[in-house]
Parts: C-alpha cells; structure tokens; sequence
C-alpha cells in the first residue's frame, strides 16, 4: 500500500467508529450486507459489513457490539491488518454531552481497575470514538474477555461515565476472531 493510500484509508478508518454509531448493526448506508450479523449470549452482536475509505475504496470490517438502554451502544472494530492493526473502539449514549461537528477528546478506559488510554479520541454528536495502536491492542482484548467492567470516562468531560457489563466478552471475542479469520483474510 503507498504511504498516501495508507494515510488515507487510516483517516477513512477513524470515522469509522463515527460512521458505526449511526448504526442500529454494522449495516447502513456506507456498511453494506451480504456480511451476517449474529447475536450472542448476553446481548452481544457481531458481524462484518462493506464500509468505503474517503476516496471511495471498499474494505470490509469486523465488529463485535452490544446495544444498551435508551439507544445506547458500545462496540470494538478491527479491518484487514493489510489496512491497519490499530483497534477502533466507539460509543454512543444519551449520557454524552451532544457536540455540533467534531471534537477532539481526552477519553480513558478502564476494565477492572486496569486502564486503556486511546492514542486519539473523538466526539461527533452523541458517539464517542477511540483508537487503540495495534502494539497495545491484544492487551485491551485480554482485558476485555476476561473481565467483568469496562468504564469510558473522558478527563474533559467531568461527571461523564460510560459502564459497560463485559459478561459474555470471552465468547463474543471468540466470535469476533472467526469473523476477522473468515472476512478480513488476505486475498
């Protein structure tokens, strides 16, 4: 891949957290089927969905993700490691202060006292979305399948909480994996 595809599709993948918080499953108008979306126990969902780069390139991702109460959702995505290994994580909550365009943040996660500090973090509207490198990645999904509570805070959002009930991670991941393994292969 040349460094300005690179660059680009990267860019391309930072909204896509953005683009996954207007979504009820992985499919919209820029996630396009056939990809299946399958529920799991604990009221997690994974699937894979057909997303486009800003320069209208198609890649397809994996995302593993739990709606909550009052329209709530959280979610993890990953794309082919070709594009990038970096984990794109996101929210979206009533309970976040709602912004007009985009606004850069200073978001934190924590699961079961151990904490995560995404290398960029973003709000648009009522989603909130966060980048974990690909060197630090497989210790956040450690965590998240073997742990119990997940908290999004964000140092420049006081009183701005987001738990996340991690029962049923360890499957979800496992799920989440054979998507990556049967999606994202390398052609």
């Amino acid at each position: 891949m040349q460094p300005t595809t690179a660059i680009a599709t990267i860019a391309g993948m930072f909204a896509l957290t953005a683009l996954l918080s207007a979504c009820g499953t992985p499919a919209s108008p820029t996630a396009q089927p056939p990809h299946a979306l399958t529920s799991l126990s604990s009221g997690w969902q994974v699937g894979a969905s057909e997303m486009r780069d800003g320069e209208g390139r198609s890649f397809t991702v994996c995302t593993l993700q739990r709606a909550g109460d009052g329209g709530s959702r959280f979610w993890i995505a990953t794309t082919s490691a070709t594009i990038t290994r970096d984990l794109y994580i996101g929210l979206r909550s009533a309970a976040l202060p709602a912004v007009e365009g985009r606004a850069a943040r200073k978001a934190g996660l924590v699961i079961d006292g151990t904490a995560f500090r995404p290398q960029r973090a973003q709000q648009a509207g009522d989603s909130l979305s966060m980048v974990i490198p690909g060197a630090e990645s497989e210790a956040f999904l450690q965590a998240f399948a073997k742990g119990y509570n997940l908290e999004v805070t964000a140092e420049d959002l006081p009183g701005f909480s987001f738990p996340v009930n991690l029962v049923g991670t360890a499957n979800g991941r496992r799920e989440w994996q054979k998507c990556i393994e049967t999606e994202l292969k390398a052609p």
